[in-house]
């Protein structure tokens, strides 16, 4: 068996609890060590879990595992004596146990070590890999990192403490903000920008052709047109967008994505949208083109967003819904074709009724049928 790749961390229950600001119940008498994360069902001793909704409450009694974080809205679904009678298991008992959990994790997390073939320069200074192609003309900030395959063409601009792994490609004139992190065969195509902080997963393709064609019949035999999108990609600071999204260049006017928007794999965004800030968009979506969303817009995975629409701030689109409507701000909707939440679930309710119905109309009317 495979050593565990999992970090070992040197972390009290005491120290955990100063982190997420929480209550350990019931107090130790002594420092309690924690080296590890794991599900209830996993967890060794010498571990911390994680209680988030009330139906996992339960597992805790068989679980080894010698802390938990849970949620302190939780507490009150509970029976009184919850581990009140431990003496060597603990809770930690925070206001979010979500936002409790992304904190401890970030201090479980292991430093990256960069790309590879590149030896760790100096604080401050640029390294740029053998195999790298930095053209004369592109602007390299202080302290990026540049690995093996990547091209900067002529007129691109990387701000400070960039990291670019294997085989990425910034065309010319693109810009990046400080600090953006573009992980391997990440492209960014001309005149596209990204502000400060942003990361892209794996293949993610910025500023490509907006799907743009028409037929010809002028010609003989007809043909089908491409039409040019001679725009580019604006995308805000603090955006992750993960592997496989692709953007679209808009037509005239760029295709924008606001400050602190995040994208699962697989998203793709059609040319001349306009993405607010917060936006939050599960796996394999799709967004048509000249599409607006509000800023704080959730968007479920395998949703199919239809072109020339306006979703309202605040609103929340199902998982697979395929919209061809707009949206009002803060309304959720689902099913296909899109409608308001309530309306879907009367038409689910209806139709599960459906085979009981036809039986009675069977016997009713046996002719009919």
């Amino acid at each position: 068996m495979s050593a565990d790749p999992r970090p070992a961390a040197k972390l009290t229950l005491q120290a955990l609890s100063e982190l997420t600001g929480g209550e350990i119940r019931p107090q130790p008498n002594a420092p309690v060590p924690l080296h590890g994360l794991n599900t209830l069902d996993a967890a060794a001793p010498g571990e911390l879990s994680f209680i988030g909704e009330a139906r996992y409450a339960e597992a805790w009694a068989g679980s080894g595992a010698t802390a938990a974080l849970i949620d302190r809205r939780i507490l009150g679904d509970l029976p009184d004596d919850f581990n009140r009678d431990s003496t060597d298991r603990f809770l930690v008992v925070v206001d979010n146990a979500d936002l409790a959990m992304a904190e401890v994790l970030e201090r479980f997390a292991v430093a990256d070590p960069g790309p590879t073939g590149l030896e760790g320069a100096a604080h401050g200074a640029t390294e740029t890999h053998p195999t790298a192609v930095v053209e004369d003309g592109a602007k390299v900030g202080r302290g990026c990192r540049i690995g093996p395959g990547c091209t900067v063409a002529a007129g691109a601009v990387l701000g400070d403490g960039c990291i670019l792994y294997a085989n990425v490609h910034v065309y010319p004139g693109a810009r990046l903000g400080d600090g953006c992190v573009l992980w391997p065969g990440v492209v960014i195509r001309e005149n596209c920008r990204l502000g400060n902080r942003c990361q892209l997963h794996a293949n993610v393709a910025i500023g490509t052709d907006g799907f743009g064609y028409r037929p010809d019949t002028s010609t003989t035999p007809p043909t089908i047109r491409k039409v040019p999108h001679l725009s580019h990609v604006e995308i805000g600071d603090d955006v992750e967008l993960g592997a496989g999204c692709t953007i679209d260049r808009g037509k005239f006017d760029p295709t924008t994505v606001g400050h602190g928007c995040k994208f699962d794999n697989q998203v793709v965004i059609g040319h001349n949208c306009r993405i607010g800030s917060g936006v939050m968009i599960s796996g394999n979506a799709g967004v048509a083109g000249s599409t607006t969303l509000g800023d704080f817009v959730l968007i479920g995975g395998m949703a199919s967003i239809g072109d020339h629409l306006t979703i309202g701030a605040g609103a929340k689109l199902a998982g697979g819904i395929q919209l061809m409507h707009d949206v009002p701000a803060g309304e959720s909707w689902a099913g296909i074709p899109g409608q308001p939440v309530k309306q879907f679930m009367r038409q689910v309710v209806a139709t599960q009724k459906l085979p009981d119905l036809l039986r009675k109309l069977k016997k009713l009317a046996p002719d009919l049928m």
